[in-house]
């Protein structure tokens, strides 16, 4: 039996399953509110990379956020549609993540620049949320990232390396080991505070425990 033409799949991501809708049975004003706000998320979406990490200015911004969302509806109305890529289940490793986000960042501050304008002038969050709305829009640095990551561990599989030769820093030694002591005394501390337990006193090395001698007992006497 062939499936209605007017039938959609609607992804339910809770339920990791799709609805099948029948769009023609709804009633017309439920059409075209669901029109609306479909319409509504594509061309907002259009003008993602327009921030104010972008473009400070807002009048500017809004200019041109307006032709963003302009160039989307006549891209629409020839027809030009551009679909998702799915990844697998739709779960990204962390590490992936992670990589494209770096990626997504540097083309950021590389957009500041080509503006004559300073990094340090905008708060790493602003750069970040500006990173993430270019990275929802291009989801291709995500395949970018996997690629770079999955070339650097094929290389580090290989590649010999001389780690004796990596000086160590006594700084970072010395720091890493009041630490430890600070956890010491502070997991013995805990302990002396639970019913039977006590803190145990150190002892100097090479001295042995002394433990109380019991005493003597008397001479069992000899039987008439």
């Amino acid at each position: 039996m062939a499936q209605d033409p007017t039938a959609m799949k609607i992804k339910i991501s809770k339920a990791k399953a799709d609805l099948i809708v029948d769009f023609q049975a709804l009633p017309a004003e439920v059409q075209l509110y669901i029109v609306e706000q479909g319409l509504s998320k594509v061309l907002n979406g259009a003008t993602a990379k327009e921030t104010a990490a972008t473009t400070p200015d807002e009048a500017t911004r809004g200019a041109n956020a307006m032709s963003l969302a302009e160039k989307k509806l006549d891209s629409l109305k020839a027809g030009k549609l551009v679909a998702r890529k799915s990844s697998g289940d739709g779960k990204t490793p962390a590490v992936v993540m992670t990589e494209a986000r770096r990626l997504a960042k540097n083309i950021v501050k590389a957009g500041l620049k080509a503006k004559g304008k300073k990094i340090s002038d905008f708060t790493a969050k602003a750069i970040t949320e500006a990173a993430n709305l270019y990275l929802a829009d291009h989801q291709d640095l995500i395949a970018q990232a996997k690629a770079s990551i999955d070339a650097a561990n094929a290389l580090a599989s290989t590649a010999e390396v001389n780690v004796d030769a990596i000086p160590v820093d006594p700084v970072k030694v010395a720091a890493r080991e009041k630490a430890n002591a600070e956890k010491r005394a502070e997991t013995a501390a805990k302990n002396a505070g639970k019913p039977g337990g006590q803190a145990s006193t150190p002892k100097p090395r090479g001295q042995a425990s002394l433990k109380p001698v019991p005493p003597r007992r008397p001479a069992p006497q000899p039987t008439a």
